[in-house]
């Protein structure tokens, strides 16, 4: 019997052949099976079907830019699970996918790997009533997926142990650890030159949404009253509301902005930066964050999502805590009067991704994790 891998995402992607970042962890994977096939949606409203090597993309029309529909075109997957008869399921949402991929499990024979990736499967978006409502419904369906899903995977230890306090005990064993990765041979260009040349290189990187807080970190930049440039690096709909800012509180020649670039290219320019900030208000582990370490940036980061024992504050690294205008400009005044300090934090972060997140040795773990699964 081949074994088949079926990797269902609510994201979307375009047609294969591509070289996008996400095409090229399904090939890692699909080193493990016969064929890997992915379900996601398209970058457009039109279902696509293509091949390249072990690697088979179904294309669902998107609909909308919002993750959400993805539950109605969730009915669809059953289609294809007959079609494909997988021997193991990837689904990277318990809900997204995941509910479907394990209310039919039995009948089909496979197992089942759900994945999490973000805080919201935690705790409510805010304290507002309707989004504590929501989270309640939220989490039966998380707990009814579990309940059914073979492995659970958490980002960090960190996020295991959240799983276990919100979800309970009984999940302990179907959790396993497998971190976000970094690919070195990519982001093999390294900070040398710590030195700071007239105004501060800031760097950050993440989609232009509120949730990455994008405005936030202009605004408390500002405030700090340090001479900066700020380089935003990621894709969406806020681009011109950081440059309204900018003209605003500044000056815009200060603000440079890149749209989907490649990873190759973030590699060669986050090495020329000074700092690299991630401001967010939600997260999981960015990978964005490990990048930019790996290129040996002292950076410093927002106390969210399950950064315990990625970033070791002070070590390599910084985190801040509420209100974050106040520990940003304290941090910054640290690593600003240092450059044996901002040296210090940058070797020590690239080294610390190394030991911990280098791209063959976690996928050969996250391999290893998905076969371990007894079959039916």
């Amino acid at each position: 019997m081949k074994n088949k891998c079926l990797h269902i995402s609510a994201n979307q992607y375009p047609p294969l052949p591509n070289s996008h970042h996400t095409a090229n962890i399904w090939q890692e994977l699909a080193k493990a099976f016969d064929e890997y096939h992915i379900v996601g949606r398209s970058t457009n409203n039109r279902a696509s079907y293509t091949i390249e090597g072990k690697l088979h993309l179904h294309l669902l029309p998107s609909l909308s830019k919002r993750q959400f529909v993805f539950m109605a075109l969730s009915f669809f997957l059953p289609f294809y699970i007959r079609k494909i008869k997988p021997t193991h399921v990837v689904a990277q949402c318990p809900i997204l996918g995941g509910l479907m991929a394990v209310l039919c499990k039995n009948l089909y024979k496979y197992k089942v790997f759900v994945e999490l990736h973000g805080e919201h499967y935690f705790k409510p978006r805010s304290t507002s009533f309707r989004s504590k409502i929501f989270f309640i419904f939220l989490r039966r369906l998380v707990m009814y997926s579990f309940k059914r899903a073979d492995k659970i995977r958490c980002l960090s230890e960190d996020m295991k142990d959240v799983v276990i306090s919100v979800y309970g005990k009984s999940f302990e064993d179907k959790l396993v650890v497998v971190p976000n990765r970094v690919d070195l041979k990519t982001f093999k260009f390294r900070k040398t030159d710590y030195a700071i040349h007239e105004k501060v290189n800031i760097v950050t990187v993440g989609r232009f949404t509120p949730l990455k807080n994008h405005l936030g970190l202009i605004r408390d930049l500002f405030s700090t009253g340090i001479d900066f440039r700020l380089t935003i690096i990621g894709s969406g709909d806020l681009k011109s509301a950081y440059f309204q800012i900018f003209e605003e509180l500044g000056n815009a020649e200060n603000l440079v902005v890149y749209e989907n670039i490649s990873h190759r290219e973030l590699s060669r320019i986050l090495p020329h930066c000074d700092l690299y900030i991630h401001y967010s208000l939600s997260e999981g582990v960015p990978r964005a964050l490990l990048e930019a370490m790996a290129c040996g940036l002292p950076v410093i980061t927002t106390n969210v999502g399950y950064l315990k024992g990625v970033v070791i504050s002070g070590e390599n690294g910084f985190v801040i805590e509420k209100p974050y205008r106040r520990g940003l400009k304290c941090i910054l005044n640290k690593l600003l009067s240092s450059e044996d300090l901002r040296r210090q934090i940058g070797n020590n972060a690239r080294r610390h991704i190394e030991d911990n997140y280098e791209w063959d040795h976690v996928f050969t773990r996250y391999r290893n994790e998905i076969l371990g699964m007894e079959l039916l």
